[in-house]
């Protein structure tokens, strides 16, 4: 039987998309008239920040505030969306078409030429990780860079709680193990790229982002987060992409 997922309230209240059958995000713009998901309204970035708006919903932000980023992303600490509530991120991270199944590609297929052309923020890997980590963290727990071309935000504090998703599902430490073992030997081609200190920064970076993969079972990865989680992080409030100036990134 499949099981219902909640709709947070403020999502709810976003425009309904008849083909996707999916609330419209936010920051999606319209093309001919259509929403296209893969596409963000030209000034929704730059609100997003300056108002300190939910990627998702658009409402103002809270004190806690989480990131959807991919196993690489984990490892270099950046992420090139905008933070967003955690109940938003919790849904997306559980109904959106290309975080849910692995398989699901970018559609490049009818996309506007200027869109086609945009430099993207980071090391851009075109491919679905299969697993998302929803990383929250304290709104003076990241910082934005600036990351020729583009941005990105820098997660330079520890997250005050994170889960890993994979098929709409918590992820198991098997699936996270696999995506990382797929996506890091690009990472380190282009470390090597750079040189010895690039490298030395990649594989100390992995180090660290071991103490964030799940235990064996989904059941304990619940338990830790909701031990760890300070009280209002549950009210307040992927791309994959790398690349910053300490070790390359990716998600």
């Amino acid at each position: 039987m499949k099981t219902e997922i909640p709709v947070p309230l403020r999502i709810r209240r976003l425009p309904w998309s008849e083909q996707w059958q999916l609330h419209v995000p936010w920051f999606v713009a319209k093309v001919n008239g259509e929403y296209d998901f893969r596409i963000a309204e030209g000034d929704a970035w730059a609100k997003a920040i300056t108002q300190k708006r939910c990627w998702i919903c658009g409402d103002k932000l809270g004190v806690y505030q989480a990131f959807i980023i991919g196993p690489m992303c984990c490892i270099n600490r950046v992420s090139a969306d905008p933070p967003m509530h955690r109940d938003c991120a919790l849904y997306s991270v559980r109904v959106c078409p290309f975080l849910t199944q692995p398989k699901y590609v970018r559609r490049q297929k009818n996309r506007p030429p200027e869109e086609l052309m945009k430099e993207i923020a980071g090391l851009y890997i075109s491919r679905n990780p299969g697993v998302s980590l929803m990383w929250v963290a304290r709104a003076d727990g990241y910082k934005l860079i600036d990351a020729h071309p583009g941005y990105l935000f820098r997660l330079f504090a520890d997250p005050v709680e994170h889960l890993w998703f994979a098929r709409g599902r918590l992820a198991t430490r098997a699936e996270v193990e696999e995506s990382i073992a797929s996506g890091f030997p690009t990472l380190y081609d282009t470390a090597r790229e750079e040189g010895d200190k690039a490298i030395k920064a990649l594989l100390q970076a992995r180090m660290i982002s071991e103490k964030f993969l799940p235990d064996a079972s989904p059941d304990q990865q619940v338990d830790r987060s909701a031990h760890g989680c300070p009280q209002g992080v549950h009210h307040d409030g992927h791309r994959e992409t790398v690349r910053d100036q300490s070790a390359p990134t990716v998600s």
